[in-house]
């Protein structure tokens, strides 16, 4: 019984010395979910569940007149990642393609300069109104954390190459 529990720890040691560990004890910085909402013109969901309906809602807060409703219209992301405090700022790239502009890249950046703890932190990015509107809804989309300008972590779409 004593050499199968030593042997787990022992196997547990080995485990643990040899994937990639940083920042006193826990993993480096990383994209842990990327959540979008694609909010189209003329479509409005009735449904009777509340949260659907409230992301909706949440979605198309201020919106008074038409024109108002119209730059509501496109692509929400909120990127979540994990990453260590430090005086080291972190940077999220959103990297996207719109359905009309054809293999052209648009670029958004987020920095964050203060982060609390090792916990869960989250940029948003929006393609809303005009470039929306001219250029498409989204087709396909990368999002990369950045620290100290070397990427550490991605996430992307099927369609991303």
């Amino acid at each position: 019984m004593k050499r199968r529990i030593i042997a787990t720890f022992a196997l547990l040691a080995i485990l643990a010395a040899s994937g990639p560990v940083t920042f006193a004890g826990r993993k480096e910085a990383e994209i842990t979910k990327v959540k979008y909402y694609h909010m189209k013109p003329g479509q409005r969901i009735e449904t009777s569940d509340q949260m659907i309906r409230f992301e909706q809602r949440y979605y198309l807060y201020g919106a008074v007149t038409d024109d108002e409703f119209v730059e509501k219209f496109g692509n929400y992301y909120t990127i979540f990642f994990k990453a260590p405090s430090s005086a080291t700022p972190v940077t999220v790239r959103f990297e996207y393609r719109q359905s009309l502009t054809g293999p052209k890249i648009h670029t958004l950046e987020s920095t964050v300069d203060k982060l609390s703890g090792f916990g869960s932190t989250e940029s948003r990015f929006r393609i809303t109104g005009e470039a929306y509107l001219t250029n498409g809804p989204v087709v396909a989309w990368k999002a990369s954390l950045l620290v100290d300008g070397q990427v550490v972590s991605e996430s992307k779409s099927f369609l991303w190459q």
